[in-house]
C-alpha cells in the first residue's frame, strides 16, 4: 500500500508539472518519492512502482478526444514513456545510491541518455523540463543555461534532495550541486557558434522582420466535417485566404498548417497573385497532390512575378495519422525572404532536435503548426514549449503560426512574445528581433 500511495504522489508531481508550465520545477519531487521505494521495499518494487507512476502521469497528460480516438497511437506513446523514463529513474537510483559522487553521476547520465534519443532517427525526446521553457525568467535564463543542462542540473536537484535525506551529507551536496551549476554556465558560455542551427549563417548586428499572420481557431469538430464533407475544407480555406485582407503590411505573411487542406491548385495561383498586389512573400500552409502523392507543405510565394514558388514537405509526419494518407519528405528547404535565410518547419518537425539543422545558411525559422490534437489539454502548450526549447538551444530565432494558437516568436536573445492566445481568432503582426 505504501508503494502505491509513494507512486500515485510521484505521478502526480509529473503530471502537474507539465499540466501548469510555472510548477514544472514540481516534477523533482517524483524522483525522491521513486527512489523511496528503492531503498526501502528493493527494486523489484520500485520498477513496478515507477511504471505506475509514468503510466499515471502519461495518460494525464495525453488523454484526450484526438487520442482516445487513435487506440493504438495512444499506446505507443504510453509505451514509449514508459520505456524511457523507468530505466532512466532506476538508473538514477543506482548511481545515486552506490555512487561516491551522486550528482556528477547523475549529471553526466541525463546528458548521455537524452543525447542517446536524440541522435536515433524517428524518436522525440520528451523532455520533462520543456515547459518551464514557458515560464517569464526561462528566457533570461537560457542566455546562461542551455534548456538540456538546464533539466540535468534540475534532476541533480531531485537526486540531492533524496541523497541528503538518506546520509544528511548536505555540504557535500551543496559544493557537488555548485560545481554542477558552474559547468553547465561555462559549457554555455563556452558553446557559442558550435550550437547554433548554422554557425556561419548568423548576420552581423541587430536585425528584424515583420510577420503576418491569421489564426482561426477551427476546432476539431471542423476539421471532422472536413474529412467527411469536401465542401467544408473549401470554406476553411476560403475563410482563411479572406482573413489575409484583414493582415497589416508586413515583410513575409504565413498561413498556419491545416488551412488550404482541399488539394485546389487554384490557390497557388490567388496566394502568388496576392503576393504580388501586397509586394510581400507568403508561406501557406497547403496539401499539394505531385504525380499522385500528396504532402503536407510550406509553400513560399514571392512577390517577384518571375520567381518561382519555393516548396518544402513535410519530413516528421505525424505516425498513423498522417502516414497513411501522406507522403513525407526528404530533405530540409531553406528559403529567401527579403534578404533573410529562413527555415520552414510543420507541426511535428518541431519536435525532433534535427529539423533545426541545415547545411545552408539559416537566420530564422517559421513553423506552421495546427493543435488540433491538443484541443482542451495541456497538450497544446507542450508542443508549443518544444519550439521553445530548441530555439534557445540552438539560439535560432523561431515563429510560429498556429492554426488554434498559441502563436509565439523566440527573439535572438532568448525572450518569448506570445502574440495571440490559444483558440483566439485574429489576424496580426510580430516583429521578430534576429540578431545581436
Amino acid at each position: 500500500m505504501k508503494s502505491i500511495l509513494l507512486s500515485c504522489a510521484a505521478a502526480f508531481f509529473l503530471a502537474l508539472s507539465h499540466n501548469f508550465p510555472a510548477l514544472n520545477p514540481a516534477f523533482v519531487f517524483a524522483y525522491p518519492l521513486l527512489f523511496s521505494i528503492f531503498q526501502d521495499r528493493g527494486i523489484a518494487r520500485g520498477l513496478v512502482s515507477s511504471t505506475i507512476a509514468i503510466t499515471t502521469a502519461t495518460v494525464a497528460v495525453v488523454a484526450n478526444p484526438f487520442f482516445l480516438a487513435q487506440p493504438l497511437l495512444f499506446l505507443l506513446l504510453v509505451l514509449f514513456m514508459v520505456s524511457v523514463f523507468v530505466p532512466e529513474v532506476l538508473a538514477l537510483y543506482l548511481l545515486s545510491a552506490k555512487w561516491r559522487f551522486p550528482l556528477a553521476a547523475a549529471y553526466l547520465f541525463v546528458l548521455a541518455w537524452r543525447l542517446l534519443f536524440c541522435l536515433i532517427p524517428g524518436i522525440f525526446p520528451f523532455w520533462w523540463s520543456a515547459p518551464s521553457q514557458l515560464t517569464p525568467l526561462a528566457g533570461v535564463l537560457s542566455q546562461w543555461m542551455l534548456p538540456p543542462l538546464g533539466e540535468a542540473v534540475m534532476i541533480c536537484l531531485a537526486v540531492g534532495v533524496s541523497w541528503g535525506l538518506w546520509r544528511r551529507q548536505w555540504w557535500s551536496l551543496l559544493r557537488q550541486f555548485l560545481l554542477v551549476l558552474l559547468l553547465s554556465v561555462g559549457a554555455t558560455l563556452l558553446s557559442g557558434d558550435f550550437l547554433v542551427a548554422n554557425p556561419d549563417s548568423q548576420r552581423n548586428g541587430a536585425s528584424s522582420i515583420t510577420i503576418g499572420f491569421s489564426q482561426l481557431s477551427y476546432s476539431s469538430k471542423d476539421y471532422g466535417y472536413a474529412e467527411e464533407y469536401s465542401g467544408f475544407a473549401g470554406q476553411i480555406a476560403a475563410a482563411y485566404l479572406e482573413s489575409m485582407q484583414e493582415i497589416p503590411e508586413c515583410k513575409l505573411l504565413v498561413l498556419p498548417e491545416s488551412t488550404l487542406i482541399d488539394y485546389d491548385p487554384a490557390h497557388q495561383e490567388t496566394l502568388s497573385q496576392i503576393a504580388q498586389d501586397r509586394n510581400c512573400h507568403i508561406l501557406a500552409g497547403m496539401l499539394v497532390a505531385e504525380e499522385g502523392q500528396r504532402y503536407n507543405c510550406a509553400v513560399l510565394f514571392p512577390p517577384d512575378q518571375a520567381e518561382s514558388a519555393v516548396r518544402y514537405r513535410k519530413r516528421n509526419l505525424v505516425p498513423l495519422v498522417e502516414g497513411g494518407a501522406l507522403e513525407s519528405g526528404t530533405r530540409s528547404q531553406t528559403m529567401l525572404v527579403d534578404g533573410l535565410h529562413l527555415l520552414p518547419l510543420i507541426c511535428f518537425d518541431t519536435m525532433y532536435p534535427a529539423s533545426y539543422q541545415s547545411r545552408e545558411a539559416v537566420d530564422l525559422a517559421v513553423a506552421i503548426s495546427s493543435d488540433v490534437f491538443a484541443e482542451g489539454t495541456s497538450l497544446a502548450r507542450c508542443h508549443q514549449s518544444y519550439g521553445v526549447f530548441y530555439a534557445r538551444t540552438f539560439r535560432l530565432p523561431l515563429a510560429q503560426v498556429t492554426q488554434n494558437g498559441a502563436t509565439f516568436c523566440i527573439h535572438s536573445d532568448g525572450g518569448l512574445e506570445e502574440v495571440a492566445a490559444p483558440y483566439q481568432r485574429v489576424q496580426g503582426v510580430l516583429e521578430l528581433q534576429i540578431g545581436e
